[in-house]
């Protein structure tokens, strides 16, 4: 296991306050074999000065260390795709750049992927990180206790969960190469994790999870998510639903009532509320729609009327 190279490929756009930091964490690994790639995004700030800076006092702790700058904005599976053509690890680590990694991070997601049996991706524990009063306050690791259970279903099971939402927090993940070789689907601008964890699911590859933290993740509002219900993000929301009609919806009538009836009526809502209409108040209220969805586990209901009634 050892001997084997964990490719980490850290994008970066316009991160320069945080991407030493998560530079730094890959430097800690206590892994020793690993292949650090940074792929900027044509950031406007000095992002890639930081970075090459730092790449220049730090080349000999790697295999191999690279960045890579886009000449313009490619948007996130572009930027994700150029590294990975270039990586050669046996896994592939992604970690943005204004997130980073605990110290053991690699070597407890490569140990936990080589003792699960024909599991092609993992996924360890993230803890969020949201700033307060000037300093950054850690919020309870997630997955949770709540969402645990999700990870040791078949990867079928897995797929209608997804279907209802998105379980699997992509700073945690670690994929075997085979999984993700052949790249992401840059038909998606910004949303890269989405719609992989449904396209290896419905391929039959289910993911598990590693009960310990692996990342630290800034949840701040330039990030793509938050940013999308604060201010005016469209393609966000163009991407779920290309993710809904591609990926979802030609598998709708394999699945239960309740999936049925929750994807179609959310496809209808991003498609009139968000997207034709597309003002600043309708985004707004769909955040406060997303919190009360998470703060009434939607996704918990689901599960337990599948196991009672759907099985």
């Amino acid at each position: 296991m050892k001997d084997q190279i964990v490719t980490v490929i850290v994008p970066t756009y316009n991160h320069e306050e945080f991407v030493v930091e998560c530079l730094e964490s890959v430097k800690a690994q206590d892994y020793r074999h690993i292949e650090l790639i940074v792929a900027d995004d044509c950031s406007s700030d000095r992002t890639v000065e930081k970075i090459d800076i730092w790449l220049s006092k730090n080349r000999e702790r790697f295999t191999e260390c690279k960045i890579i700058v886009q000449n313009e904005n490619s948007g996130t599976t572009s930027n994700l795709n150029a590294a990975l053509q270039q990586s050669t690890g046996a896994y592939i680590k992604f970690i943005a750049g204004d997130d980073f990694l605990d110290n053991t991070a690699l070597t407890e997601l490569v140990s936990f992927v080589n003792h699960e049996s024909n599991i092609m991706w993992v996924c360890g524990q993230v803890v969020p990180l949201i700033r307060s009063e000037n300093e950054e306050v850690l919020l309870s690791p997630k997955p949770g206790k709540r969402s645990a259970r999700y990870f040791g279903y078949d990867a079928w099971t897995q797929f209608k969960c997804l279907s209802i939402d998105n379980f699997v927090p992509a700073p945690g993940v670690l994929f075997q190469r085979q999984a993700i070789e052949t790249g992401f689907d840059s038909s998606y601008r910004i949303l890269e994790d989405y719609p992989t964890w449904l396209r290896l699911t419905n391929m039959g590859h289910p993911v598990r999870l590693l009960q310990k933290p692996v990342a630290y993740w800034r949840r701040h509002s330039t990030s793509t998510s938050a940013s999308a219900f604060g201010r005016i993000n469209t393609q966000y929301f163009v991407d779920n639903l290309n993710a809904i009609r591609k990926l979802i919806n030609p598998n709708l009538d394999k699945t239960d009532m309740f999936v049925r009836r929750f994807v179609k009526s959310k496809e209808i809502y991003i498609a009139r509320q968000l997207i034709e209409k597309g003002n600043l108040e309708n985004y707004r209220t769909a955040g406060k729609l997303n919190r009360f969805r998470k703060a009434v586990n939607v996704l918990g209901i689901y599960d337990f009327l599948r196991r009672a009634f759907w099985k």
